[in-house]
């Protein structure tokens, strides 16, 4: 599994309780990708263009393993 998160959280809280469910059930991440996202009128910023650029490049990144 690879969890994608979009959050305005941090990515240890996001990231970190994600991949403990997911392990905890038996499923091993190979790997994750955060990005700070938009929320109401917090981080209207998010996701800005190189967020998506990174979104773009760990995808392939999980498509080529």
């Amino acid at each position: 599994m690879s969890p994608v998160v979009s959050s305005g959280e941090g990515k240890e809280k996001e990231i970190g309780a994600l991949e403990e469910a997911v392990m905890a059930q038996g499923a091993e991440v190979v790997g994750s990708f955060f990005c700070r996202g938009r929320f109401l009128f917090l981080k209207r910023d998010h996701p800005t263009s190189k967020d998506l650029g990174n979104a773009r490049r760990f995808a392939r990144e999980m498509a080529m393993d």
